[in-house]
């Protein structure tokens, strides 16, 4: 686990990387709208994103209305996301539009590496974060990522617009071998009902604070092996930045982006939330390379463990509950990155 936490001695090593040195646009940032992003495409990693996003819409596109589409694409939203945002609406510059999505990792800048490749994160932050023991991956019959292999794996898929299903997590039979079909199988834990789900968490950089600061939360019930399926019915439940507390849950599905009713799912509250929040951030910040970053966790007996982390956002589960963008850390941080 971490270090006892210290606020009054912890401050970030001003000789690791300068403060907010990423900016990714030349030109004025005060328009956050997607027409004022389109204007400021400027350089070929934000054309080629665009160019991507558009793609994908054309791929999807399902749509009968051509009002309804050209409104989608020219704000940046894949097709699905009408039915699952409610758009249009008056919200609508205060979501995360799945261009954003695409262009948010930009903001980490020469330390984007550090938040897409795996091993590398592990490496980097295994002595500051509670991460899980790496896994191995076995492919061509080669051992890859070697490493522990008694707790759960930060090894997941890197979130797409069409994920492709992530690794299982299953307990291993007694005797089994370990190098079971392309992946490791890795015990998970079975003795507390909040492990049968993930809790995601979106960190962002607050520029004023100079520190990473929790932009969302949600808890999403049920096998960590399908939460990020295209095609699962998913249900996720809001988590209370302040308080932990995990609200009522909606269901919506990736692929179509219908909402459903979730069920009666309790209530509950996370445990101990503000010191769960408090040791991510000062981990964060102890080697602050990244300003934008979602960690996954699974809630064990011995406490929180973060099996996956990833500089791309997962909008539509935080946002099936309401924008994600709204608040004026979350304006403050587009503006600053030139976003």
């Amino acid at each position: 686990m971490l270090p006892a936490h210290q606020p009054e001695t912890l401050s970030r090593p001003p000789y690791v990387f300068p403060a907010a040195p990423r900016i990714i646009y030349r030109t004025a940032r005060e328009d956050l709208s997607h027409e004022g992003r389109i204007k400021r495409i400027d350089r070929p990693e934000t054309l080629t994103a665009f160019h991507a996003f558009s793609d994908a819409f054309h791929a999807r596109d399902t749509l009968t209305d051509p009002a309804l589409r050209a409104y989608l694409h020219n704000h940046g939203f894949l097709p699905d996301k009408g039915a699952l945002y409610g758009l249009p609406n008056d919200a609508l510059e205060d979501y995360l539009s799945d261009f954003l999505v695409r262009l948010l990792p930009m903001a980490n800048g020469h330390c984007a590496v550090a938040m897409r490749d795996r091993r590398l994160f592990w490496q980097l932050y295994h002595d500051l974060l509670p991460l899980a023991p790496m896994a191995g991956m076995v492919l061509g019959g080669t051992l890859h990522m070697q490493g522990a292999h008694d707790g759960p794996v930060l090894a997941r898929a890197l979130m797409s617009d069409a994920p492709a299903p992530p690794p299982a997590f299953y307990p291993r039979p007694e005797g089994a071998p370990r190098d079971q079909g392309d992946l490791l199988l890795i015990g998970w834990p079975q003795s507390s009902d909040t492990a049968r789900g993930i809790l995601r968490l979106a960190f962002i950089h607050d520029h004023q604070a100079d520190r990473p600061t929790l932009l969302g939360a949600v808890f999403l019930h049920g096998a960590p092996d399908c939460v990020d399926h295209p095609e699962a019915k998913l249900v996720s439940a809001p988590v209370a930045l302040t308080s932990g507390i995990v609200g009522p849950a909606r269901a919506f599905c990736r692929k179509t982006g219908q909402r459903g009713d979730a069920g009666a799912i309790p209530a509950f509250v996370l445990p101990p939330w503000a010191r769960l929040v408090s040791d991510l951030t000062e981990g964060l910040l102890r080697l602050p390379i990244g300003v934008v970053i979602q960690m996954d966790l699974v809630l064990t007996p011995a406490g929180p463990v973060v099996v996956d982390a990833t500089d791309r956002l997962d909008a539509p589960a935080y946002q099936v509950h309401g924008p994600l963008m709204a608040s004026p850390e979350a304006r403050a941080f587009l503006r600053e990155f030139g976003l």
